[in-house]
């Protein structure tokens, strides 16, 4: 079947919400807009905190203009669960909300724009850091994609296009050396008997190795059980995004010290 639209047809028809919004969704998709901190994400005890951001889930949208925290259940008593942080769009109810699935499923309910997967351990009390990974989709601004399009085009239509897949082919390779150089540098470090000092940071497409103690630097409160971080005088993790997408900064803050010390 062929529909179409919009004020095609019979002109005094009408559109409904649901109409506009199955019209927009293949054209944004569902992900996170660059807007205010875009759901940064930080922990402390059982309660997850999301900071400000916009998101686009299904032809809707949902805007936070502050923190906003959910709790989560203790770990189960017979082994580790994985729950879900993301924008729940409820089209009976007609509302969408920041919420949290527990014990989800690999592949989310209909419905559902997962932001973080939150592995909660066995009988755990307290989530840390390297608990959380990270699923945010980007979308870009229509002027980011609009530029990016032009500048695309002027390769293309130059007659560059062959050379620039050669060029990002090389550069992903060098990214890649880099990457190996970098981890058997760490493990030839550590081995050694060598530790980063805390508050070093280092940048990569990848978490290093062992990811213990490497706090990602999207900003948020520093978490209580780093205090050797928090002793530097550090208010908040620093909030460093590279220009390119797939570079990170991560900082280190010690070893992890739980309410027992240990």
């Amino acid at each position: 079947m062929i529909s179409y639209g919009f004020c095609l047809g019979d002109p005094s028809g009408r559109y409904s919400s649901e109409d506009f919004a199955g019209a927009f969704h293949p054209v944004t998709g569902s992900g996170v807009c660059r807007w205010g901190n875009r759901f940064a994400l930080s922990v402390e005890g059982m309660s997850a905190t999301l900071q400000s951001g916009f998101a686009l889930a299904f032809g809707r949208w949902l805007k936070s203009d502050g923190p906003y925290e959910l709790l989560l259940s203790p770990g189960w008593d017979h082994g580790d669960r994985f729950d879900l942080v993301g924008v729940r769009v409820d089209l009976e109810a007609k509302r969408a909300a920041l919420a949290v699935l527990e014990g989800a499923a690999q592949e989310p309910p209909p419905g559902f724009l997962p932001l973080y997967r939150l592995r909660v351990k066995r009988g755990a009390v307290n989530l840390l850091p390297e608990d959380v990974e990270d699923l945010r989709i980007d979308i870009p601004s229509l002027a980011q994609s609009s530029r990016e399009g032009l500048r695309a085009y002027g390769f293309v239509t130059s007659g560059l296009d062959r050379r620039v897949e050669e060029i990002l082919a090389l550069g992903d390779g060098i990214l890649q050396k880099g990457d190996r150089a970098i981890e058997d540098l760490d493990a030839a470090i550590r081995k050694a008997g060598g530790m980063p000092a805390v508050g070093e940071l280092t940048t990569g497409r990848r978490a290093p190795q062992p990811e213990s103690g490497w706090l990602l630097c999207h900003g948020g409160p520093v978490p209580e059980e780093y205090p050797e971080l928090a002793a530097l005088g550090l208010e908040a993790l620093p909030d460093i995004r590279p220009e390119d997408p797939r570079l990170s900064t991560w900082i280190f803050a010690g070893e992890a010290q739980r309410e027992d010390g240990v």
